[in-house]
């Protein structure tokens, strides 16, 4: 919900606590309308699944399940509409630590124990969640939809190097790596546009990087999704 925003707010740590920030603010209810129907193509009539989370780590439990159950298969694309990349800008854990032990064969195999669970999620959270689906080999590219005010990639550079100038990237970071042609296509807000009806969405609140006003804007996002 941060995308919906004017500024961006960096570097916290999930907690339930709203940004108190006077220099952003919240867009009106019209444009955030216009956004999900011109640009998403959300309809009311015709509501994608989902689910609406408080913070964004949350989104990769929502995908463990769905890649866990019949309703989802992999790898996925993700269409990433957001004020940040989620990928590895981690407020709590080290990049490396976090690369190292998700990289580790063990971590690969599949959730089989509580113990091998509890240690995969203890280096997840909001910053780095989408790094983490795309070790597990959940994802073939991510579109990054990034926030109009957004004036740098903000992804590590030693993860991705560069195919295309300032538009396409491929994931570099990782020799186990289970799909090994990864990418990442940056897309301004202006130029964005549905290419076809998704799957499935996930939108997240993440009070720390949102004003408290967001939350009346839920009301706004329910009427296009089918919660499930």
């Amino acid at each position: 919900m941060d995308f919906f925003q004017t500024g961006i707010h960096c570097w916290e740590k999930d907690n339930n606590c709203f940004l108190v920030d006077e220099q952003i603010s919240v867009w009106p209810d019209e444009e955030i309308i216009c956004f999900l129907e011109k640009r998403c193509g959300l309809s009311k009539t015709n509501k994608v699944k989902g689910r609406i989370v408080k913070h964004h780590v949350e989104a990769y439990s929502f995908w463990n399940d769905l890649v866990n159950s019949d309703g989802g298969s992999v790898p996925f694309e993700v269409t990433h509409i957001d004020a940040h990349s989620d990928l590895a800008y981690s407020t709590s854990i080290p990049f490396d630590k976090f690369i190292k032990s998700l990289n580790s064969q063990e971590m690969q195999e599949p959730l089989r124990t509580n113990t091998i669970f509890k240690e995969r999620e203890s280096l997840i959270d909001s910053g780095n969640y989408l790094l983490a689906a795309i070790i597990r080999g959940w994802v073939s590219k991510v579109k990054y939809v990034f926030h109009p005010d957004l004036d740098y990639l903000d992804v590590f550079g030693h993860i991705v190097e560069n195919i295309e100038p300032h538009r396409l990237f491929r994931f570099s970071f990782c020799e186990h790596i289970k799909n090994k042609n990864v990418y990442l296509e940056l897309i301004s807000p202006s130029s964005f546009c549905f290419e076809r009806k998704y799957d499935y969405m996930t939108v997240a609140l993440s009070p720390p990087y949102v004003k408290e006003d967001m939350k009346g804007k839920l009301d706004i996002i329910k009427q296009y999704i089918d919660i499930i």
